[in-house]
């Protein structure tokens, strides 16, 4: 028997280990159904829609449902036990910018992670749904104005959202080390930002920074310095990260440094090099960006400073930060069009 279906076959016999697994977050299988509906593919798992009934006689709810690919490797499996166990870390106590973890059962012979489904998708898909072409412009390339279904104080709120979330995960002396758009998901209630993905998560309770020591793919684009030469992850790190974050959320998910090649991003980052300030972003949130993306890792803003500075913001009505000139969306089939984006970024390299 192959170590993965013998890590597999543990999982689902043993009744010690799957209870030490779940620690009271086990839910009863039959009162989950998994639809046909895929949500996501990442590099182990399937996401797709499901429907769960918490107490019976209620009407069930829907839900995502993470799973395993057919035919996983024991790393596969490793990968994915590493993220249920960071679930359950996060939702300790539940944070309303944070994905909220329900439980996980056995089902069908494989292991399924069920979270809240989140209606509107992932952060960089959402806004660039909301970018909006002006059919006036003699423009022939990219949208000239930028013009969204969104107003600026819209897109602030989601960056005050992201940080608080990053605030209690790095009070828990976690750190992610994917902070990226893709891995933002957006509610239905008031656009409400949560973190999800913990699949690069890492605890650095006993050690303040965490060491790569494999070959994983990953997000160049969005690592710091540090990161990128040395291999080295700290909450310092994540604020780097949260930088290009807040550069995706003001150009309405434009993908960062899109005219160079992620093997050229260590020695342009090396060389100074940083991303450079969009026409509609003020020099308030520019210098946030600016400041997480310092050299010196304790010059860089903690996540509850980003979130005061954010947050003071948003409460400052009378300024725009975000430049956004806002189309409703029933003005859209007269006026405008949405922008459909094409061009998908290499956003992980082995380094």
């Amino acid at each position: 028997m192959a170590n993965n279906e013998a890590s597999l076959v543990e999982l689902q016999s043993e009744e010690l280990t799957y209870v030490r697994l779940l620690n009271n977050w086990e839910i009863p299988p039959n009162r989950l159904k998994v639809l046909d509906d895929i949500l996501g593919i990442g590099k182990f798992g399937i996401v797709k829609k499901g429907l769960y009934t918490a107490f019976l006689g209620e009407e069930p709810v829907q839900v995502a449902v993470k799973m395993l690919k057919n035919n996983p490797t024991e790393s596969d499996v490793s990968d994915f036990l590493d993220e249920l166990e960071m679930l359950k870390k996060t939702n300790k106590e539940p944070h309303p910018n944070v994905i909220r973890f329900i439980g996980a059962c056995i089902l069908e012979e494989k292991l399924m992670v069920v979270t809240e489904y989140c209606f509107c998708g992932n952060l960089q898909s959402f806004l660039k749904k909301r970018r909006v072409i002006d059919n006036s412009s003699t423009s022939d390339s990219k949208y000239v104005k930028t013009t969204s279904t969104l107003d600026g104080r819209q897109l602030l709120k989601i960056g005050v959202d992201v940080a608080s979330g990053m605030v209690h995960l790095s009070d828990l002396k976690l750190v992610h080390r994917d902070l990226a758009a893709r891995n933002i998901l957006i509610s239905r209630d008031d656009n409400v930002a949560k973190i999800t993905d913990f699949g690069l998560t890492r605890d650095i309770a006993n050690t303040e920074e965490y060491m790569r020591t494999n070959q994983d793919l990953l997000p160049v684009k969005w690592m710091a310095l540090e990161s990128l030469l040395y291999g080295r992850f700290t909450t310092a790190s994540d604020v780097w990260s949260f930088g290009v974050l807040l550069y995706e959320i003001v150009t309405l998910g434009e993908i960062p440094y899109k005219h160079l090649s992620p093997f050229v991003i260590v020695s342009y980052i090396s060389s100074g090099g940083r991303l450079q300030k969009p026409p509609n972003c003020s020099n308030e949130i520019y210098k946030i960006m600016m400041n997480c993306w310092d050299v010196d890792e304790k010059k860089r803003p903690s996540f509850f400073q980003l979130r005061k500075d954010l947050h003071d913001m948003l409460m400052h009505d009378q300024k725009s930060y975000i430049n956004v000139q806002q189309v409703k969306e029933e003005e859209l089939r007269t006026t405008t069009t949405p922008c459909h984006v094409t061009v998908e970024d290499e956003a992980a390299i082995k380094l």
